[in-house]
């Protein structure tokens, strides 16, 4: 699975058709973050990204941005990524693989 990603400097702001994308924040500190919500208000305003659980990142906090390209549109996609949603599925490896992570640290610690 091949894709091509053009970063946007925090400056630049999506604009509304990107509304129900995913994007992916990077932050130069701690590296990247999924934004499952790109908020717009009535007049098409963009007004943040937001996490999975709806908490908005400043916009302070990350220095570029990009669109994730939907998996349906995507060619020579994996078979097991056809129907599945990756933002849920990120997460959860990432809270996952961190929590594995942590579990050696404190066995090797001790």
């Amino acid at each position: 699975m091949k894709a091509n990603l053009t970063f946007y400097s925090s400056s630049k702001k999506p604009t509304p058709d990107c509304e129900g994308k995913t994007a992916l924040l990077y932050n130069h500190c701690s590296g990247y973050y999924l934004a499952e919500w790109i908020c717009f208000d009535e007049d098409g305003e963009f007004t943040g990204f937001c996490s999975f659980n709806g908490k908005r990142f400043s916009d302070n906090f990350y220095t570029k941005w990009t669109i994730l390209p939907e998996l349906e549109k995507l060619e020579n996609k994996p078979k097991l990524l056809k129907y599945k949603n990756l933002s849920f599925g990120w997460n959860f490896f990432l809270f996952f693989l961190f929590g594995l992570c942590f579990g050696l640290l404190l066995t090797w610690i001790n």
